[in-house]
């Protein structure tokens, strides 16, 4: 059967549930040629927007995700072939590269830089999507283009358009249904279609307010993806377990960790935290080489290497409990990383250390952005409103 977001993705952007301030602006840089990176959570639309749009103004769409490109030589052959050469049925192009928070960020591989020359002479639009235009290693790529925030849908937005799938599907529900899980999934019109398919399976949908243990109400929620992972041994169940949970695996590995003990034993328990520390080698090795490909293994590992180690599906509810004293560590190293990547910039031109100037400079440099009297530092927005806080 196929997944209704696909089913009724949207064919132009008439069909679209984004807000129409985006759309336009997304289309007024189509127009122009110009770039444009769009942005924002998981599930508001972003590269369904530019898909749409290309199928409404007979575009050919050229779409490409960034993580599949690791240095400049492979960026200059793909990306730059889909810029200079002439569409095959004479249409105009858009580019849309996705996820471009994925592409190597390391400067000895140079991917960044070698796409940030290929947009300086770019004949067709090109569109990139982000989830956080603000990671330091696209710096150079953001400020090329034009950022358009795709904001969460609105719930009622969410509401018509599932409405629609329930009639087209003749699906017997209430309001009230559709308008719970439009509350539930935070904007994300695609977890809600997702929702929608799973609760309303046998023609009728059923849902309640009250249903937090149900197995794939799983959108954007850390604790249904582990029950996915830990009850079921169905593969079309905890597949895409983490798909729209908006944590990363980092922080899932400290979750899995933590609570493998409460739902397996014996050999269950050695297969079990033998694929997380697995997932871990990847990860480490994703680190130290940037080689992020190795992402998808280290989800598979987390989602079918755990879920596969139990020999029957578990019973009964178990409450997930959050890592206490390493996912501490994380979420301090998290919100110190701010404090880190100022120090590093500044630090040299105060001529000093990182760590001296933490402890001596730093309260004094935070006053006087406090009272807008900051010096010329070359420091982001961002990290002069952290400066501020």
């Amino acid at each position: 059967m196929k997944p209704w977001c696909e089913k009724y993705r949207p064919m132009d952007d008439a069909e679209l549930a984004t807000d129409p301030v985006a759309v336009n602006e997304l289309k007024a840089v189509i127009k122009k040629k110009g770039i444009a990176m769009i942005y924002g959570n998981s599930g508001t639309c972003k590269t369904s927007t530019v898909e749409a749009i290309a199928n409404g103004g007979n575009y050919e769409i050229v779409e490409m995700n960034a993580s599949d490109f690791r240095d400049s030589e492979s960026i200059k052959n793909v990306i730059g072939g889909g810029l200079g050469q002439q569409s095959l049925f004479q249409k105009e192009k858009i580019i849309l590269i996705d996820e471009i928070n994925g592409i190597s960020g390391r400067e000895d591989r140079g991917g960044v830089q070698a796409l940030s020359k290929l947009l300086m002479n770019n004949y067709y639009p090109v569109i990139m999507t982000a989830e956080d235009p603000y990671v330091s290693k696209i710096n150079v790529l953001r400020k090329k283009s034009k950022l358009i925030e795709f904001k969460p849908i609105d719930s009622e937005r969410i509401v018509g358009v599932l409405k629609n799938i329930c009639e087209s599907e003749k699906i017997k529900y209430s309001d009230e249904s559709l308008k719970i899980i439009a509350r539930r999934v935070g904007g994300d019109i695609r977890g809600a279609i997702n929702d929608l398919q799973i609760h309303a399976a046998n023609g009728i949908l059923e849902v309640s307010d009250d249903s937090e243990e149900n197995e794939r109400e799983r959108e954007g929620r850390i604790l249904e993806a582990l029950m996915l992972v830990f009850k079921s041994t169905k593969w079309e169940n905890f597949q895409g377990a983490y798909d729209n949970v908006r944590v990363d695996h980092k922080e899932i590995m400290l979750w899995l960790d933590q609570n493998i003990p409460y739902e397996y034993r014996g050999k269950e328990l050695f297969s079990a935290y033998d694929a997380l520390s697995r997932a871990d080698i990847f990860n480490r090795r994703i680190m130290r080489w940037q080689y992020w490909r190795y992402l998808v293994y280290v989800y598979q590992l987390l989602s079918s290497g755990i879920a596969l180690a139990k020999n029957e599906s578990k019973k009964g509810f178990v409450k997930y409990k959050r890592s206490s004293r390493p996912l501490k560590i994380w979420m301090s190293n998290q919100k110190n990383f701010k404090r880190k990547t100022i120090s590093e910039k500044v630090s040299s031109i105060f001529h000093t250390s990182m760590k001296s100037f933490i402890k001596e400079d730093l309260p004094y440099l935070k006053l006087m952005a406090r009272h807008n009297k900051l010096p010329e530092l070359k420091l982001e927005p961002e990290e002069i409103e952290w400066l501020k806080k």
